[in-house]
């Protein structure tokens, strides 16, 4: 290979390394997009699912200023996005129910709220608070989760709420009490 054609390559691979950062912004810009502006199915009107051969999973969160509108969710075997719409009832405002979920580890990896002025998508990050192992046959709960603003920054922490879990229990369980998991749901206090 002659030098004109090294200083080629050389330039090349330069031009690479230097837009690799904006290529990974656009991608994530992107990403973020069509998580705000994306389809996120309403809360099933039946768990028709059997918990012989899968799991349900309750995600209970709160975005300050913002009404929960979805939780993303993802299966940590093949990175498959699932995604769901918050209840609408008061009971269960805040909460988002996952019905028919394979057995495995999945992690939150965001949030949607909205306001009156618009949608907002909260990334989550890779910390173990949002991981969950979802089991056939088990209702699980995940959550409190809160997102705050802090110093410019929008903070997320895991809150414990005394009362929440069960509450939010016994609302699933009124909600659902003709399914097949009508018998495993905790029936709250």
């Amino acid at each position: 290979m002659n030098t004109k054609n090294q200083a080629l390559i050389a330039s090349f691979l330069i031009w690479v390394v230097a837009c690799a950062p904006a290529c990974a912004a656009l991608a994530e810009a992107t990403a973020l997009n069509a998580e705000t502006t994306g389809s996120y199915p309403d809360p099933s009107e039946s768990i028709d699912s059997s918990p012989q051969t899968t799991g349900l999973l309750v995600v209970d969160a709160a975005i300050a200023s913002y009404e929960l509108d979805g939780v993303l969710l993802e299966r940590l075997a093949d990175h498959e996005r699932i995604r769901v719409a918050a209840f609408e009832e008061e009971e269960l405002r805040e909460a988002a129910l996952f019905v028919g979920l394979e057995p495995g580890n999945y992690r939150v990896a965001g949030f949607r709220g909205r306001n009156s002025g618009g949608t907002y998508f909260v990334r989550a990050s890779d910390a173990p608070m949002y991981a969950v192992i979802v089991v056939a046959g088990k209702p699980t709960y995940l959550g409190r989760f809160e997102a705050y603003a802090e110093g410019g920054q929008l903070v997320v922490s895991q809150m414990r709420r005394a009362g929440r879990e069960p509450a939010l229990w016994k609302a699933v369980a009124r909600k659902y009490s003709g399914s097949s998991w009508a018998g495993l749901l905790p029936a709250g206090s």
